[in-house]
């Protein structure tokens, strides 16, 4: 059945699915439908900081739609006056994520900031699926569950993700 989309979807792809050895299926079913015109893949970045040290990885996820970063005091990089995010607050997505944590032990956790990060600029940005392939924290649990409930962030590893869409859209 084939269903009419204003825009392509857009995926906000996690580090661990940045293909740059092309060994994720899933993802390369994912790149192959951006190509098409189906969907969108945007980087965070924090994306880009994360792959800076791998140089196929970074340049993979430099030449993806990049999506800004929300000004959130004491963790974005942007060199601008503080004004409150209108959607989920960083200790709002880091209770969730690393519950048992305080915000400032997240703060302090560079790869945990990070991935409160992803979810803030996915959010802000205008995202329509995150897609992860890191179970640990962001499914784990009823993680996912409470993402969507509290936030209407929609997290999915990329084989569900692939799948899903396969069904909804009749894609292959």
């Amino acid at each position: 059945m084939f269903r009419w989309m204003a825009r392509p979807l857009r995926i906000t792809i996690d580090t661990n699915c940045i293909n740059a050895t092309r060994k994720i299926k899933a993802v390369n079913t994912l790149e192959r439908w951006e190509t098409e015109g189906k969907i969108q893949l945007d980087a965070t970045t924090r994306l880009l900081l994360e792959t800076g040290n791998h140089s196929a990885r970074r340049a993979k996820s430099a030449a993806m739609n990049n999506i800004a970063e929300p000004a959130i005091l004491g963790q974005s990089f942007l060199d601008v006056a503080y004004i409150p995010s209108l959607g989920p607050q960083f200790d709002q997505v880091a209770a969730v994520l690393f519950p048992g944590m305080r915000p400032d032990q997240v703060e302090a956790d560079t790869n945990k900031a990070n991935d409160v990060m992803h979810l803030l600029s996915h959010h802000d940005g205008g995202g329509d699926f995150f897609v992860t392939n890191d179970s640990k924290d962001f499914i784990k649990a009823d993680r996912r569950q409470l993402l969507r409930a509290r936030f209407g962030i929609v997290v999915m590893t990329a084989a569900e993700m692939v799948e899903h869409l396969s069904s909804e859209y009749s894609w292959v």
